[in-house]
């Protein structure tokens, strides 16, 4: 199952394939290896991963993947911050990667088809929905189903039926009509797929160029001059061409098949070949950025509209389903499950262009080679989590200091942020009279420092610690549990300004949750979401209030902390070394003895800690094996917790991360919660109760587990049956597992959304939507539906931006989504 949902997103991607002055202390940035620095608080949205890791992931990847030189951009809010180049351009002349390097981006090229044939569709010229054939001087008729019209929408959506049968390097303009005239040079019936056009999803390479083809026709000038002229003129690109010709060889990459220990040149595709629109532009990393960053900000970059917002929203708006677990647009597609719209390919090349469109960031990662193995996956996954998480400054560490010490933010106390901030910009790498504003977004919380600190001039990853009193805030006597927003506005050089936020939980929580993970886990994209979301997602929905602990950036809580809380939930991730440090050890095993509650999950925890006296003594786990291969648990029957329920681990919406489960045993007094199911029924999970504290332990991650529902319940069983921390539901969505699987996309929304969700029987149907203070906005559904499956399109357009809840109501249960509205 795991090599099958590897190739399946393997070939999401490869389809395309030729186929700053004061007393303020300066420190240089360090390397803290692959790290994401989450604010304190959930839903935190300051984040950020530190560059010198993601750099040392792919120094490591890039050799054993036989990948002699590549080039990786990241943008946020459309702006170019960070840039990276490995190896050689040119392996004989040795020739290093750099800022001109001109990459061969194979399907990428598609997305530059794309906006070219859509401003001739803003000047009226044609329709979406026209038969192609009306705008060239040749039929485009599939002959196995002549009487369907093949549409500009089909051939943007590769559901045209057009096949790729090519087999040389034909003249451009003599190979598109000699392709679909009946009797010409290149023609075949086998140019066409047996399937009605508009009815299945085929990729086609001639059918993207046709499109360019059609460009050129309708402009009445030649594609790759109409290209330069309206598009990369305006956008300022200068180092890119479909035409080596118009290159500077100097800047020229080489491509390369690695072969019997051999890095085999290869020519680069040269303009005018058969499918050249499609394929075949030379670009550095840098100068395509600026064509991303003109989708990123909507169709216009540097005060040129290459295309209006409209049309962007058109675009990127989904049609269908492909055969690969994405979605279908207008040639762009969306990763299944996220918000980022990608495009990418390879021939002789691994290319890949990705940006979200909601929170505007972006990534380019181009090389000359290709990576056929699962390992590229793994590349993709770091550069999605690197630049979603990225920030051009960043705060890399946060210190509570508060009046009691404890650093639990509590009414009428006054505490202050010691901050450190990290510039992570190196396009350019130096950022001069950086200032920083500081303002928190809070009713129970007031600013009573001055907001304004000078951070001078600061180099690529050079860190800059704020005194613990630089920032000062009172708490009002009215202060109610939850997280408090807090923003800095940085400025710098002439005119250049970014907010980042974070989040710090203020009040008492009812569970405490820790990420101790050093690493990062690669397969994350299922989702695009980390590691704490899988709990926070179901705390959420179960109404427990949340404090949100990330140790790399607050360091190891103390026992002052710890012990505000009934329950606990640590997780180490994907860590596979130093799991849990001795100090957290001691920590764990002192809030214990004051009568805590544990949940400790983790893949390699008990390998790492095999003999030592937490493990035994206090989590009660005694280890028996490193590595599991197994993908399902079985709950021991009438266990609280497992309760005889068997669930999939690494299968579809799950963490995909468990690549070394642990297999346990238990010791006197502890109990099997699951085994790993197999013949000989190995323990997975275990318990453990006396007089004093109660634990859970997972030996493997709980984050893999499938199932929101599945999650959400086995987090109830523990933290409300077991543990009994008991909370109110009454201000909550109340959890309860249903049938019906509702879903909701795209979330977070702006224009639209569908309500998905499958029917086991005839059954009646309600479908509300609550503010987040439990008032009924709008009834979407209220009436008898069929058994089956369920589409519901709703305009959340009409919403105010917020975040809302979606109860679903049929008789079967209830299920709840949270939905969110932006601007």
């Amino acid at each position: 199952m795991k090599n099958l949902i590897i190739t399946i997103i393997l070939l999401t991607i490869w389809t395309g394939l030729f186929s700053q002055e004061s007393n303020n202390q300066v420190n240089p940035g360090k390397h803290a290896g692959i790290s994401h620095n989450d604010m304190t608080g959930h839903n935190a949205s300051s984040k950020s991963y530190h560059p010198s890791g993601f750099v040392d992931y792919l120094v490591d990847w890039a050799p054993g993947a036989h990948i002699p030189g590549l080039s990786v951009c990241v943008l946020k809010n459309g702006e170019l911050y960070w840039v990276h180049h490995f190896g050689l351009a040119n392996i004989a002349q040795n020739i290093p990667v750099d800022d001109s390097s001109c990459f061969y981006i194979a399907s990428i090229s598609k997305t530059v088809v794309q906006t070219a044939i859509m401003q001739l569709w803003e000047q009226d010229i044609f329709e979406l929905d026209d038969y192609v054939g009306n705008y060239l001087t040749f039929p485009v008729v599939n002959p196995y189903y002549p009487d369907s019209a093949i549409t500009f929408r089909q051939l943007m959506t590769h559901t045209s039926s057009v096949k790729d049968n090519y087999f040389g390097e034909w003249p451009f303009n003599q190979f598109m009509p000699g392709y679909f005239t009946p009797g010409g040079t290149y023609y075949y019936p086998t140019n066409f797929y047996n399937t009605v056009p508009g009815t299945q999803w085929n990729y086609t390479n001639v059918g993207n160029s046709l499109l360019g083809y059609l460009t050129q026709e309708m402009a009445e000038q030649d594609y790759s001059e109409y290209c330069e002229e309206h598009i990369f003129q305006p956008l300022g690109i200068n180092n890119g061409s479909y035409y080596l010709a118009n290159l500077n060889p100097a800047n020229l990459v080489t491509q390369y098949i690695y072969s019997g220990g051999t890095y085999n040149p290869v020519n680069t595709p040269d303009g005018g070949g058969p499918i050249y629109p499609a394929a075949v532009l030379k670009i550095s990393a840098i100068e395509l950025s600026k064509f991303l960053s003109m989708y990123i900000q909507q169709g216009t970059f540097n005060d040129s509209t290459i295309l209006s917002p409209e049309t962007i929203e058109l675009i990127t708006t989904p049609s269908l389903v492909t055969p690969y677990v994405d979605l279908q647009c207008l040639t762009w597609r969306i990763w299944w499950g996220t918000q980022v719209w990608h495009s990418g390919g390879t021939n002789f090349a691994s290319t890949f262009m990705a940006y979200d469109k909601v929170d505007k960031w972006g990534f380019i990662i181009l090389m000359n080679s290709s990576s056929f193995d699962a390992a590229f996956l793994d590349v993709i996954s770091n550069a999605f989590y690197f630049a979603s998480l990225y920030n051009p400054i960043s705060v890399a560490s946060i210190a509570v200091n508060d009046t009691d010490g404890d650093q639990v933010i509590e009414a009428n106390e006054e505490f202050g942020l010691g901050l450190t901030l990290r510039n992570d910009m190196n396009f350019p790498n130096i950022a001069e009279n950086i200032m920083a504003t500081i303002s928190v977004n809070s009713p129970f919380v007031t600013l009573i420092s001055d907001s304004l600190v000078s951070l001078g001039t600061l180099d690529y990853l050079d860190e800059i610690q704020l005194p613990a009193d630089q920032f000062l805030f009172s708490v009002s006597e009215n202060l109610e549990p939850g997280n408090i927003e807090f923003q800095i506005h940085f400025t710098w050089d002439e005119g250049n300004e970014y907010t980042t936020t974070f989040s710090l939980f203020g009040g008492h929580a009812d569970v405490l949750l820790v990420r101790d993970e050093e690493s990062v886990s690669v397969a994350w994209l299922c989702g695009i979401k980390q590691i704490q979301d899988y709990y926070l997602q179901s705390l959420d929905s179960l109404g427990y209030s949340t404090h949100y602990w990330d140790i790399e950036v607050r360091g190891d809580p103390d026992s002052g902390f710890i012990n505000n809380f009934p329950a606990v939930i640590w997780f180490t991730g994907s860590d596979a070394e130093n799991t849990l440090s001795e100090n957290n050890q001691i920590l764990l095993a002192e809030y214990l003895g004051n009568g805590g509650k544990l949940f400790v999950s983790g893949q390699n925890i008990s390998d790492d800690l095999e003999g030592t006296d937490f493990l035994g003594n206090y989590l009660h786990v005694e280890h028996v094996a490193d590595n599991w291969g197994g993908n399902s648990i079985i709950g021991i029957e009438n266990d609280p917790i497992g309760n005889g329920q068997q669930y999939n681990l690494n299968t579809s919406e799950a963490l995909f991360n468990q690549y070394s489960k642990s297999v346990v045993d238990t010791l006197e007094g502890a109990n099997y919660v699951f085994r790993y199911v197999t013949t000989t029924m190995k323990g997975a999970a275990v318990r453990f109760e006396n007089s004093i504290y109660k634990t859970v332990f997972f030996a493997f991650g709980f984050e893999a587990i499938n199932g929101f529902e599945n999650r959400t319940e086995i987090l109830y069983r523990i933290l409300n049956d077991y543990f009994q921390v008991i909370v109110g539901t009454e201000d909550h969505p109340i959890f309860e597992t249903t049938g019906t699987n509702l879903n909701v996309f795209p979330n977070p929304s702006s224009t639209f959304t569908t309500f998905s969700y499958t029917l086991n029987q005839k059954s009646s149907v309600k479908l509300d939507i609550y503010d987040i203070n439990g008032q009924l906005i709008k009834t979407v559904v209220n009436e008898r539906q069929q058994k089956g499956e369920q589409h519901v399109s709703f305009k959340s357009v009409e919403l105010k931006p917020g975040v809302y809840f979606c109860v679903l109501k049929t008789n079967e249960g209830m299920q709840t989504r949270k939905m969110i509205k932006l601007d």
